[in-house]
């Protein structure tokens, strides 16, 4: 294998297409049927960083199986032209080494091994095999990390959560390079990453060698890309351009679907029409005719043969009618199909609010007192191992102890300030607090889940909160163990939401990681009505928009009595304020 040098993105124009060719796949249900996954689609996705979207459960990593050949389909085939590399979402959370993530472990011990002359003649014969021609495979394995940014000491020995998450994914870029994959897929790489691992991801991103494809929800990910392609009920779609692009092509084929809808209810109103109107003509002939054998105008045997041929041009007509009314109808439905749902929740939320001058949440901090008043939506911003989230539940823990003592004392021993200080919180109103996975009970249904963190909502009040969050009727009966990653995050935000007292200050805790960009939309809709103050940990830059914060916070210049923001850097549109 040659040497690895810094590559241009211009080299993915030379990586092969994903061919796909009447591609179908499903999975069997508990029903013993099968749940269409990819439904006879043929596309061709051109070499370049692709974005994969869809729906959690929708079937993207079933695709990407049966593009690196980890799932055969069931009828036809995903050719991506060569090797594909496949880097897991929780790379930055395992114990494995950087040898181990490049697979040249075995190889590189034998080489070492060799190269230090401790190794027995009797396993030389052995350790010779297994390297190889690869006597140079150690300089080229650097090389690889280099070119992604990664040139730490001993850096092959150094377990990947022992690294920063962006130089964990880092490495597991440089070993789609040193395996000649022509298409590297990312699961949804940004999960976890602070700011400054973004950024050194998306610089790695752009300089891959090959094809990339990015399964993600993260839309200032998806703007970097050339191209999207839409998993969705079965469907593969191809969109080009980045992110805003595939909005605006979705928003346009929605809007051509909503006037075939129109139309379509249009037509099915006159064939409606039209079928009354047939019946009421069709009735004042059967009348008539009645009428006409009553009174015995006619010999027996011509009436009898009218009625015949009254009877038969009825039923012509009936079935006629009838059968432009069905068709009028499966046409709608047809149609209908083609919608998307769109979100948009309205909620009473009174007891949330808060008046604009009160205090909701006072810090005493390294760099002095910060303070929160009335609905402020702040975001707390700082490199991952800061202490956001430690800070989050010291903040929940003071408000259930009004004194903060033992709080404070919690948050000092995980995040203490550089200059010894104590923490001093104070928190007078009521907190919630929601994380990106909420502890509900599996087993326990949504409805009993919601019950349980608000004991004192009544049964009407439970299940018009989850209809209002889109859980409707059955889905309140549901597991908790059914339900997907998006619904979970409801519950809990009903529970919460019910609680009393309810929430005056809001805690949010990186809520939208591994959430569909769907059930993304829906938790912003749901928060648009809560009249209290935010305090949200998110590195989704988009999500922390759509929130209507305006505040940033630091938690690295709280520790470290500076004002200097670092590395982490807060969005251009937030004001810093303490």
């Amino acid at each position: 294998m040659e040497h690895i040098h810094a590559p241009s993105r211009a080299l993915s124009a030379h990586a092969p297409a994903i061919v796909v060719s009447h591609l179908s796949f499903s999975w069997p249900d508990d029903s013993g049927s099968r749940n269409r996954i990819i439904d006879d689609q043929t596309l061709t996705v051109p070499a370049g960083v692709v974005g994969l979207v869809g729906a959690n459960g929708a079937g993207k990593s079933t695709f990407v199986r049966l593009l690196d050949g980890s799932l055969r389909p069931e009828a036809g085939t995903a050719d991506p032209g060569g090797p594909v590399w496949v880097l897991p979402q929780n790379l930055p959370e395992q114990e494995r080494t950087v040898a181990q993530v490049l697979g040249i472990e075995e190889k590189l011990r034998a080489l070492r091994r060799i190269l230090s002359g401790d190794a027995a003649e009797a396993e030389t014969g052995a350790l010779l095999e297994t390297i190889g021609e690869d006597w140079d495979l150690e300089e080229r394995a650097r090389a690889a990390l280099a070119a992604v940014g990664l040139d730490l000491p001993d850096v092959l020995d150094r377990r990947l959560n022992s690294l920063s998450g962006g130089q964990a994914m880092r490495a597991g870029l440089a070993g789609a390079s040193l395996a000649g994959a022509v298409w590297t897929v990312l699961d949804e790489p940004t999960n976890n990453l602070d700011d400054a691992g973004r950024a050194s991801l998306f610089a790695a991103v752009r300089e891959l060698r090959g094809g990339v494809l990015l399964i993600s929800h993260d839309r200032e990910l998806l703007e970097q890309v050339e191209a999207i392609v839409e998993l969705r009920q079965g469907r593969l779609q191809l969109y080009g351009g980045p992110f805003s692009a595939y909005e605006e092509a979705v928003e346009a084929e929605q809007a051509a679907v909503r006037a075939d809808v129109a139309q379509a209810r249009s037509a099915q109103a006159l064939e409606k029409r039209q079928r009354i109107e047939a019946e009421v003509k069709l009735s004042r002939r059967e009348r008539y005719g009645r009428k006409m054998e009553a009174n015995k105008r006619e010999p027996k045997i011509v009436m009898g043969l009218r009625k015949r041929e009254a009877q038969v041009s009825a039923g012509k007509l009936r079935g006629m009618v009838a059968d432009r009314e069905a068709k009028a109808a499966s046409a709608l439905e047809a149609a209908e199909s083609r919608l998307r749902e769109t979100v948009d929740i309205r909620l009473a939320l009174p007891e949330t609010e808060v008046p604009p001058r009160r205090e909701v949440l006072v810090l005493d901090t390294a760099d002095g007192a910060y303070s929160l008043v009335g609905p402020e939506r702040v975001r707390l911003g700082g490199a991952n191992g800061s202490g956001k989230s430690t800070l989050l539940a010291a903040v929940r823990e003071a408000a259930e102890d009004r004194t903060a003592g033992a709080a404070a004392e919690a948050l000092a021993r995980r995040a203490p300030r550089a200059d010894g200080g104590a923490w001093g919180i104070r928190v007078p109103v009521p907190v919630g607090l929601l994380g990106q996975n909420p502890r509900l009970q599996p087993e326990h249904t949504a409805a009993w889940a919601v019950r349980e963190a608000a004991p004192e909502a009544t049964a009407h009040e439970v299940r018009a909160m989850l209809a209002s969050l889109e859980l409707r009727a059955a889905a309140g009966e549901r597991r908790c163990a059914d339900l997907s990653g998006g619904e979970r995050l409801r519950v809990a935000l009903a529970g919460l939401l019910l609680a009393r007292p309810a929430p005056q200050l809001l805690l949010l805790d990186e809520p939208t990681n591994s959430l569909d960009l769907d059930s993304v939309r829906v938790l912003v809709s749901a928060l648009a009505d809560f009249r209290g103050a935010l305090l949200v940990v998110s590195h989704d830059p988009a999500f922390v928009e759509d929130l209507g914060v305006t505040t940033g916070w630091d938690m690295d210049a709280m520790r470290n009595g500076t004002e200097d923001l670092g590395a982490d850097g807060e969005a251009a549109h937030l004001t810093q304020r303490r």
